[in-house]
């Protein structure tokens, strides 16, 4: 929950050089926006709109870039049900199969983990299931064009 922090939402841990013309160029855009709008509860529910889509984005993407393509195949799989544990290990063992050196100090425990630490799976009793979070991920990776495929 980071990104609610008063520092990041005034920018200060992404963009410490708040004055660099990139940064400049967008506030001014945002500004420029609101200014069309001449109602401060709505303004606010505008920029409330925009910062939570923003954090989601951003966590999403970060998600995206840190998994596996055999990761992203096994959501992909719980997408249409749960599954028990024991049957996405020939998920795993496909990635182990093209990254040998990858895989070699990453078992098919920490691989399942990650996508539970991350919320995107659930884990009871040697079942796997697909949570919300997974879903809008998925749904995410679609809406912005993100392959549903990636190597290793």
């Amino acid at each position: 929950q980071a990104f609610l922090s008063p520092k990041v939402a005034l920018g200060e841990q992404l963009f410490p050089e708040k004055d660099g013309p990139v940064v400049q160029e967008f506030k001014q855009g945002v500004e420029t926006f609101l200014a069309t709008y001449n109602n401060p509860p709505q303004q606010v529910q505008l920029l409330s709109n925009a910062l939570t889509l923003s954090a989601a984005a951003n966590i999403f993407d970060k998600l995206y870039i840190g998994l596996l393509g055999s990761q992203l195949t096994a959501l992909q799989a719980l997408n249409s049900g749960g599954r028990k544990e024991v049957t996405l290990q020939h998920l795993y063992d496909a990635g182990v199969s093209r990254a040998p050196e990858l895989y070699k100090t990453y078992p098919f425990e920490a691989w399942l983990e990650f996508l539970a630490d991350r919320s995107l799976v659930s884990r009871k009793d040697g079942q796997v299931d697909i949570t919300p979070k997974g879903k809008d991920f998925l749904r995410y990776l679609v809406r912005v064009g993100l392959p549903l495929t990636k190597p290793l």
